[in-house]
């Protein structure tokens, strides 16, 4: 008679025991299971400082001019950084016109993401193709005029400029 008794109550203590997978450990503290990394949070604008870097003068017969944009983690924790046409732009602008945007076509901004160590620069490239833009991809066949221009990159909210000179 203790016997069933006994099974009866270590049934009964199985069910109701509490199930670990029902408490997954909390946000940030590291799993049991080390081949599970943490995923590092998203980068953001306050944590950024851009850079923008491209050439001094430029042609104005050149086909095009790239522009090296860097992303420097200011913050002291990792963070993905992620690159699109909703979070990013590059424009060209002189004086008040403004001459060429990747809000005009976002087939000119090139998706890509990636870690950044506190301190750690994330790079990447914009071209230029060296004429007006206008909304639906489209680029005037006219060739710019030699003047001052400036290029004003943006990712979430850090942003910052770059004057350069384009030259017969």
């Amino acid at each position: 008679m203790l016997l069933p008794v006994v099974i009866a109550i270590g049934v009964l203590a199985w069910a109701f025991a509490p199930n670990p997978a029902d408490n997954p450990p909390p946000v940030g503290v590291p799993s049991e299971n080390p081949s599970t990394p943490l995923l590092p949070t998203s980068c953001n604008g306050a944590n950024i400082d851009l850079d923008v870097v491209g050439f001094q003068k430029v042609k104005a017969s050149a086909e095009k001019t790239t522009f090296s944009v860097s992303a420097t983690n200011t913050s002291n924790q990792l963070c993905q950084l992620n690159i699109s046409a909703t979070n990013t732009s590059l424009v060209i602008v002189s004086g008040k016109d403004q001459i060429w945007s990747t809000a005009d076509c976002a087939d000119w901004i090139q998706t890509k993401s990636g870690p950044v160590e506190p301190g750690g620069k994330f790079e990447w490239t914009l071209d230029w193709p060296l004429h007006r833009s206008s909304p639906g991809c489209k680029l005037a066949t006219a060739q710019l005029k030699p003047g001052t221009y400036q290029a004003q990159a943006t990712w979430s909210g850090a942003s910052t400029s770059k004057s350069f000179q384009i030259v017969k």
